[in-house]
């Protein structure tokens, strides 16, 4: 079979996520070749290694996702809106 693209499982490009006692819990997900140990980046900045999950008040932000080797990855885009 062939192996599948590492993609972000969630949250996907263009999610908007609730946030009604003033922050969203994010759990981070990947998918496919090397999502086991993908490293996260939120709005650019490296996440510690192990970051289960993100508390995240309002506003929009860029995650990326990329594998061991820094040669592939993917992005996605979302907001928390309260």
């Amino acid at each position: 079979p062939e192996a599948r693209a590492l993609a972000i499982a969630f949250p996907h490009d263009g999610a908007v996520l609730l946030a009604p006692g003033g922050t969203a819990r994010v759990t981070p997900r990947a998918r496919g070749e090397g999502a086991a140990t993908a490293r996260w980046l939120l709005d650019g900045r490296l996440l510690p290694e192990g970051t289960a999950a993100l508390t995240l008040p309002p506003g929009t932000y860029t995650l990326r996702c990329l594998a061991a080797d820094g040669a592939t990855g993917a992005l996605a885009t979302f907001r928390v809106v309260g």
